[in-house]
């Protein structure tokens, strides 16, 4: 064969026919039927959905034909949730940034971020290591975003999901605005429990603060909360948590040594002193007597220290009280109650004057 019937005949290429527009509109106009025949009006969104076998990518093409011509936010979503369905994360996320003018409207906010969430989540986890990062900022950022435009399901979501991907700031916040829209207790416990594991002191303090009022509080939460308002020093909050477990009969002396060890810390051994008397009111056991007149003497009050003893001589007559409250009031140098202690004293021992 020679070289010239192997060269190419450029005229016969040339005098091949290339259809017309109408021949080519009427072949797209025959596939749209064709795809009307096999998906009835109406039943396109249930034929995704609902049966993922029934012939996907033909399926497929016939809306992203239509989408071509209409800009339904129906079908955008159906064929969103279709992609997500077979674990098409990125082109479910390609086309809601595609059709954000439309699906970004009310209406369809919610439905847009929650698909948006789910498609952005699954690409975070079947992300290579190395860009698993770039896609955990991108939920939360929409985490963030939605914490200022969502409802009830919306934050509910966002907070399983910041959970989820160790945002503990984001679910915090989260707990703690679906604790103001809903009025329920677990929400603001939950955000309580957060704040402390995230260190975010004052938070924290608000949130103690609306628990206190709002909250039905058992012994425990109480236990809880005042271990958490010492660790925080929070001088109003722990004092308030402090007082309702001695009204209730709980507080211990070992809370006590918490409490009053904090305040040295702060060297306030007023506060100290005055707490430890209201605790004494409540408990009057001699070993708080004796913390409360340690604190006294160094907070250098000679006049709480004898009030202290004279309220107590009628209770503690034993000789081992009596020979404390003598060397207390010898080293203060109370005088006069140094002498009646001596002289009870005395007849303790059945000397005489």
């Amino acid at each position: 064969m020679s070289l010239q019937r192997k060269r190419l005949d450029w005229k016969s290429i040339a005098r091949v026919k290339v259809f017309s527009f109408w021949e080519i509109l009427a072949f797209v106009v025959f596939v749209l039927f064709v795809a009307y025949l096999l998906f009835p009006k109406g039943k396109i969104e249930e034929f995704f959905v609902e049966d993922p076998n029934y012939n996907y990518p033909l399926a497929k093409y016939y809306v992203e034909s239509v989408l071509a011509h209409s800009k339904s936010p129906r079908l955008v979503f159906t064929l969103v949730e279709k992609n997500l369905s077979v674990g098409e994360f990125g082109r479910a996320y390609d086309l809601l940034n595609r059709y954000a003018g439309i699906l970004n409207a009310p209406g369809y906010r919610d439905k847009f971020f929650a698909l948006k969430l789910k498609a952005l989540l699954g690409l975070y986890s079947t992300a290579r290591p190395a860009e698993k990062e770039l896609y955990r900022e991108k939920v939360v950022a929409l985490l963030k975003k939605l914490l200022n435009s969502g409802g009830v399901s919306s934050l509910e979501a966002v907070y399983s999901t910041a959970l989820t991907i160790g945002a503990l700031d984001v679910a915090e916040s989260a707990a703690y605005k679906l604790a103001l829209l809903t009025g329920e207790e677990r929400w603001l416990r939950k955000a309580i429990d957060l704040a402390w594991a995230e260190g975010d002191t004052s938070t924290l303090k608000g949130l103690l603060e609306l628990c206190l009022s709002r909250c039905r509080l058992s012994d425990a939460d109480l236990k809880k909360f005042f271990t958490v308002t010492l660790q925080i020093k929070d001088e109003k909050l722990y004092t308030e948590v402090a007082r309702r477990l001695i009204d209730r009969g709980v507080f211990t002396y070992q809370d006590l040594k918490k409490l009053i060890d904090v305040e040295l810390a702060k060297r306030n051994y007023r506060g100290a002193l005055d707490f430890c008397r209201v605790f004494l009111k409540r408990n009057g056991s001699f070993k708080v007597l004796k913390e409360c007149l340690n604190l006294a003497m160094w907070s250098g009050n000679r006049g709480v220290v004898e009030e202290l003893i004279r309220e107590n001589l009628g209770r503690y007559t034993s000789k081992d009280a009596l020979s404390f409250f003598l060397k207390v009031a010898v080293a203060q140098n109370l005088r006069r109650l140094s002498v009646e202690l001596a002289d009870r004293l005395l007849k303790q021992y059945g000397g005489e004057k």
